[in-house]
């Protein structure tokens, strides 16, 4: 299956009903439009395959590629991400240092939602937020307690660089954070898995 990305596709989803979709390699350019939605029980082979983000973003832009909601048996093989993270060492950045931008990102709303996600061989690099972002569901009203886990993700001979949100201590922060609300990745990782919580 070829898809073409572009700044406002007619097509928003990334397949229909699971299976395998290809990606073709090449460069896919994308715009400031709602990100391409993920299906379940989906393996998406994406080698050679060049997503760039927008060249320039504004002040509290935010920008998502891909993006799934209780995602379920979903793969991701390949595939670069481009973008352009505000950097204070250079003379002129065309990304503010507020933007953020996710190339794929994963929400749960109800327990059991999101589980058994795998992500191999990512590459990434300057792009001002988590290249992959895996959510649970915290309780309505709380920063700490959780309704919903996302459980068994994994990240396989993923690199990541130059990659995070930008804080003015910290210019390019890159990091790996486990919650008890989400769980989320933006930098390099061989394996990383969340387990089952039992409650």
């Amino acid at each position: 299956m070829r898809i073409g990305i572009v700044s406002r596709p007619s097509s928003r989803r990334l397949g229909r009903k699971g299976g395998v979709v290809t990606i073709p390699p090449g460069d896919f350019q994308f715009g400031d439009g709602p990100p391409i939605s993920l299906p379940s029980r989906t393996t998406v082979l994406a080698h050679g395959a060049r997503f760039l983000f927008p060249e320039t973003l504004g002040d509290q832009a935010r920008v998502v590629l891909f993006a799934g909601t209780d995602l379920k048996d979903f793969a991701w093989h390949g595939g670069e991400f481009h973008g352009h993270v505000f950097d204070p060492d250079r003379r002129k950045n065309s990304w503010e240092p507020n933007v953020s931008a996710r190339a794929i990102e994963v929400l749960t709303t109800e327990p059991g939602g999101t589980r058994d996600l795998l992500f191999r061989d990512l590459r990434a690099e300057g792009v001002g937020g988590a290249v992959v972002g895996v959510h649970g569901l915290a309780r309505r009203g709380s920063e700490s307690e959780v309704e919903a886990y996302a459980e068994r993700i994994s990240l396989e001979g993923c690199v990541f660089l130059r990659c995070g949100k930008f804080m003015w201590d910290s210019p390019c922060t890159s990091a790996m954070a486990a919650t008890a609300r989400s769980w989320c990745a933006t930098t390099s990782s061989s394996s990383a898995t969340r387990p089952r919580t039992r409650r």
